[in-house]
């Protein structure tokens, strides 16, 4: 119960009304106290309105940074992906020259062995073209080497690079979320 409204006992214990002066003292503080509130709930909300508006500058920044880191991302990985491809086809294109190569020494040593047959003369040249063809064939499987051990360290990199980009998808999401919620509280404060 508002004791403003309620009337006073005198001595006697009689009811009697306020008197006008007395109620008239009360309404002015009552108006200054609601003046003072007033002026502070506004100034409470101006405050909470520019923090909602700084929140809100901030994650559009963030969110800003992180589109466009997730955009470098994309194009370093579609760099890696063109910069694989060409290696892939060097590679394959290496590989096919050194098999070649295999088959031609091969068909050589092949032929100085059956010339060998023919002629015992041919013998030391049978032998110096079996020994490049073993070369080769080293040389060739040590490409082959080289090749799945690059081919592994794309892998990896593509895989690191996707995960990058799957990180950053939660980031630039948890961003939106955050950036909406904000939003949402700062317009009904």
């Amino acid at each position: 119960m508002d004791l403003r409204k309620r009337p006073r006992l005198n001595n006697e214990g009689d009811l009697s009304p306020p008197s006008r002066s007395t109620a008239a003292a009360v309404l002015q503080t009552e108006i200054k106290t609601l003046r003072a509130e007033l002026e502070h709930s506004q100034q409470i909300r101006s405050i909470e309105r520019k923090n909602a508006d700084r929140s809100e500058q901030r994650l559009r920044r963030q969110l800003a940074d992180a589109l466009e880191e997730a955009e470098e991302n994309k194009d370093l990985i579609d760099s890696l992906r063109e910069e694989l491809d060409r290696f892939n086809e060097q590679m394959e294109e290496s590989r096919e020259e050194w098999r070649e190569r295999i088959q031609w020494y091969e068909e050589q040593w092949e032929e100085q062995q059956h010339q060998q047959q023919l002629d015992d003369v041919g013998y030391n040249d049978s032998v110096v073209s079996n020994k490049k063809c073993v070369m080769l064939e080293k040389r060739l499987n040590a490409k082959d080497n080289q090749i799945e051990a690059l081919e592994e360290q794309l892998r990896a990199a593509l895989q690191d690079a996707a995960a990058a980009r799957q990180e950053l998808h939660e980031k630039v999401s948890e961003q939106q979320h955050q950036f909406t919620t904000g939003s949402g509280n700062g317009g009904s404060g």
